[in-house]
């Protein structure tokens, strides 16, 4: 058939669908135009043909076999939801802290001139070599001493 502009309108004509301004001009249409009122009548014939279709009965076993389908259905259902719903949550989490490591700023040194070191940890570290063992030991017992006393003397 060749396409007709109105053609698209003819199968709303045949379903009762068009308000009564297009249903006269699709009308008006029908009786100029014989590849569209060919169309129509194939319509009416193919809804005459499934008018008189016998619709087959479903056994009531077979229902309850498909009702009972429809629970197990469901719980796949929300059981891929959940699985997927984590997924998405572990690659949220796994780019947060990808964002959080790239965007973290090093920790800042202290530089070592602006540490005060007292003069018996200087002589503990940085032993005096011209110094005698005794002076560093005493200086280590002196450390001990206080460390353990509290402060106290």
């Amino acid at each position: 058939m060749a396409a007709c502009e109105l053609s698209l309108r003819v199968h709303a004509y045949h379903d009762g669908e068009l308000p009564e301004a297009q249903r006269r001009e699709v009308e008006e249409h029908l009786s100029a135009c014989p590849a569209c009122a060919a169309e129509l009548e194939q319509l009416r014939g193919l809804s005459q043909a499934l008018s008189t279709a016998v619709i087959p009965r479903v056994s009531p076993s077979f229902v309850q076999h498909i009702q009972s389908l429809a629970e197990p259905l469901e719980q796949v259902l929300l059981f891929r939801f959940g699985r997927r719903m984590t997924a998405a949550a572990a690659a949220m989490v796994l780019l947060a802290t990808g964002y959080w490591v790239m965007n973290q700023k090093p920790p800042v040194a202290t530089p070592v001139s602006s540490v005060s070191i007292a003069a018996w940890e200087q002589q503990v570290i940085y032993p005096d070599p011209r110094d005698a063992v005794a002076s560093s030991d005493s200086a280590f017992d002196d450390f001990l001493r206080q460390d353990l006393s509290g402060g106290r003397p």
